[in-house]
């Protein structure tokens, strides 16, 4: 005879029900993460593009006007709408100096160190627009921004960065960079540049124009090509071994309205630094050069030729420190172009942003060649 358990049934029947109850919640839980996966899958798709529309148009606006354009996204131009996604984008392009030599005469200035292998250009013409809405200018139009004929770069490298004057310049480049204080010790020693035997040059630079007669011109210093020891009084020109490892506080100073000999390619013509900056004859100061000439686009190039590291004790340094500024006449500094630009993107959706930034070194070149030519 069978004994029947009385509220058996009702037993199976409510476990049985919290087995597909629960069944149900974890199925609803996981199309709810499914749901919540593909809506941040398609936002930060939408985020995406969004921010590299704000790059693209930075970038359009940079190769329709050149190196040393400055955008700071408070035109209304640089903003984007994207209504189908409830998104806005703004953009900024940053291509030229901000930090001024405040201790001094309120010159624009930069720091920064000149590394291995690098070749540094500083273009000193560029579109100083602020409305990325106008047109890219004209020769014509006069929007066009370059140091006048009275305003001289002065370059000058040191053995450490310690020896640089204290400025807005050198404390961007203290934070940029966070060297330990050490970096650059091994310069003050037998540091023999990734090589022995006899004393070579370590930095070469020149300085490249548009003439509107004779076409793209490049200076070359003459001066120190022999490694002997550069003549003060009329600045620095090839920059040799012992120059670094030897020279004081104070640096190695190129400024462009130095008495400095060189020669002036193609043609091999004599010439001054003062006189090819100032786009003058040699031996006088009747501008311009002749009738109806003038210069324009000018552009420094700066290279290490050497390694810099030690072959005996294995020391290595980062890079030669240097600073530039453009001494101008007059309280208000001209922020020139630097060899990078940085492109910004922010995009804001809803309760979502997003923020990309991008350096880019610049592509400077005005058709000439790096020239080096030792006798």
């Amino acid at each position: 005879m069978k004994t029947k358990v009385e509220g058996i049934s009702i037993f199976i029947s409510m476990g049985t029900s919290l087995l597909v109850l629960s069944l149900a919640f974890a199925t609803l839980n996981s199309i709810g993460r499914s749901l919540d996966q593909a809506s941040n899958i398609q936002r930060s798709t939408q985020l995406f593009f969004a921010s590299e529309s704000g790059a693209e148009a930075a970038f359009f606006h940079h190769n329709a006007r050149g190196a040393g354009i400055n955008f700071t996204g408070t035109h209304g131009t640089q903003d984007i709408s994207h209504p189908s996604i409830n998104a806005e984008t703004t953009w900024s392009i940053e291509g030229r100096t901000n930090q001024v030599d405040n201790a001094i005469n309120n010159d624009a200035t930069f720091v920064d160190i000149l590394k291995e292998g690098q070749t540094y250009k500083i273009p000193f013409q560029w579109d100083r627009s602020t409305d990325p809405g106008q047109d890219p200018p004209q020769v014509s139009v006069g929007r066009y921004d370059s140091p006048n004929t009275t305003d001289e770069f002065v370059l000058t490298f040191f053995q450490t960065p310690d020896d640089i004057p204290n400025s807005q310049a050198l404390s961007d480049f203290k934070e940029r960079y966070g060297f330990q204080a050490d970096a650059f010790d091994p310069l003050q020693g037998s540091f023999d540049f990734g090589k022995t035997g006899d004393e070579e040059i370590l930095i070469d630079w020149s300085i490249t124009r548009k003439n509107s007669v004779q076409g793209v011109q490049t200076f070359i210093p003459t001066n120190n090509q022999d490694c002997s020891g550069y003549v003060s009084g009329i600045g620095a020109g090839y920059i040799c071994e012992d120059d670094i490892r030897d020279f004081g506080a104070g640096g190695i100073r190129i400024r462009a309205d130095d008495p400095l000999p060189g020669k002036v390619l193609p043609g091999s013509k004599d010439d001054s630094l003062d006189y090819f900056w100032s786009c003058t004859a040699t031996g006088g100061t009747n501008p311009p050069l002749v009738l109806g000439e003038d210069c324009s686009d000018y552009q420094l190039t700066i290279r290490p030729l050497l390694k810099l590291n030690d072959t005996i004790s294995g020391a290595k340094v980062p890079g030669i420190p240097f600073e530039i500024k453009l001494d101008v006449d007059g309280p208000v500094p001209t922020h020139f172009p630097l060899n990078t630009y940085t492109v910004v993107s922010d995009v804001n959706q809803e309760d979502f942003s997003q923020r990309i930034e991008i350096e880019v070194p610049e592509r400077t070149s005005i058709g000439a060649f790096d020239y080096v030519i030792f006798d």
